[in-house]
């Protein structure tokens, strides 16, 4: 007590992290990209509210919620929210874990036992439409019977610690550090990010993007050359005349087809503008309704 009479305030410091500078250029993409980028933090919400706004996360129109404010929330309110929620301050990992499941509706209870099992304690005819994450009846009833795929949102989660392993599961992209992540985050995730940087996120999206397209690709320059030796081989064996290429003359276009043509189309490098255009639906089909137009017309044309 008597050392602390008589003092004088020289100065106040603040020690701040600051963020790495690709970071808001990486979130930035990702929006042009289609990306609904959420940040989940158990930092005070003040302090998280700070960095969204800083990385470019949290919008004028976006929603921050903490902790104790988004597990009094109902399943319903919380599907009002979920299109404007940003950023979710002191949360837990279970918080995590329910904001995943209602995203995609992975993991949702089935019955009344397995919502006992996730809520021991609780009756659940009176609580089955109040606690989260809820359950798989109303949450289609919710998005309509015949939309269900279309409404599921594809999540991909990051985390680090033991305890994000549940929520990295439920996700369909489980995406953990390499660096500072612990082995039960590695194992439950599918991708490691080896450098932690939210920057490699963005390429790897923009890998996943080139490949899928590639693939396409070569389906449409295949299918394409398989329809043409299909239709002149139908119509000759219809007139009884003889087919113009024989089996192993089909065979060698094959050989040929799917050695070169894989070579060329699967191994095209990935462009930035591929970033610019919405993700596919979860029900868009490999081969699309433009795809068979594209092979209709070439088969045509040859």
């Amino acid at each position: 007590e008597l050392l602390e009479n008589n003092l004088i305030l020289d100065a106040i410091y603040c020690i701040s992290d600051p963020i790495r500078p690709d970071v808001p250029n990486a979130i930035e993409k990702c929006h042009q990209a289609g990306i609904v980028v959420r940040m989940i933090t158990g930092d005070n919400i003040e302090t998280a509210k700070a960095i969204a706004k800083e990385c470019g996360i949290l919008t004028d129109d976006g929603i921050v919620l903490d902790g104790p404010t988004f597990r009094k929330l109902t399943p319903k309110e919380l599907d009002e929210k979920l299109p404007y929620l940003q950023v979710l301050a002191r949360s837990s990992p279970v918080d995590k874990y329910n904001l995943v499941s209602r995203l995609n509706g992975s993991n949702l209870p089935e019955n009344k036992e397995e919502w006992e099992a996730v809520h021991q304690g609780y009756d659940y005819e009176t609580y089955k439409d109040i606690l989260l994450p809820g359950y798989r009846q109303e949450w289609e009833e919710k998005r309509g019977i015949n939309d269900i795929e279309c409404s599921r949102e594809v999540v991909g989660v990051t985390g680090d610690g033991t305890n994000d392993a549940p929520a990295l599961r439920v996700g369909d992209v489980g995406l953990s550090m390499g660096l500072c992540g612990t082995e039960a985050a590695k194992e439950a995730s599918d991708i490691v990010i080896l450098d932690d940087n939210f920057s490699s996120i963005v390429k790897a999206v923009l890998w996943g993007r080139c490949v899928y397209d590639n693939i396409r690709k070569f389906l449409q320059f295949q299918l394409t050359v398989n329809v043409v030796a299909l239709i002149l081989t139908f119509i000759c064996a219809v007139k009884g005349k003889t087919p113009p290429l024989n089996a192993v003359m089909m065979l060698w276009v094959n050989l040929i087809m799917d050695t070169m043509g894989a070579l060329a189309l699967g191994t095209e490098a990935p462009t930035s503008e591929l970033l610019n255009r919405l993700p596919y639906k979860r029900t868009t089909g490999l081969i699309s309704p433009t795809l068979w137009r594209n092979i209709l017309v070439q088969s045509i044309f040859q």
